[in-house]
């Protein structure tokens, strides 16, 4: 599902995908994690692609979109 995240959240798995055993790819994806950092700030398009048995390849996408840090100003 679409969602959003701050560029300072750790990197984390994506998951949830069906069936089991897809492929994620994307800005800022990598052996199956979505590091906010690298992505950077913007909203992305992360595809998931399953191929099945007999070669049929399909896919779906959803966004992950990285909100910058908020800057303090003391005065």
């Amino acid at each position: 599902a679409n969602s959003s995240v701050c560029i300072t959240t750790p990197a984390y798995a994506l998951s949830g995908g069906m069936p089991a055993g897809g492929v994620y790819s994307g800005p800022g994806v990598s052996a199956g994690n979505f590091n906010p950092a690298t992505a950077g700030v913007g909203t992305h398009t992360i595809t998931y692609t399953v191929t099945e048995g007999n070669m049929c390849i399909n896919t779906c996408t959803f966004t992950i979109t990285v909100h910058a840090q908020p800057v303090a100003d003391p005065g």
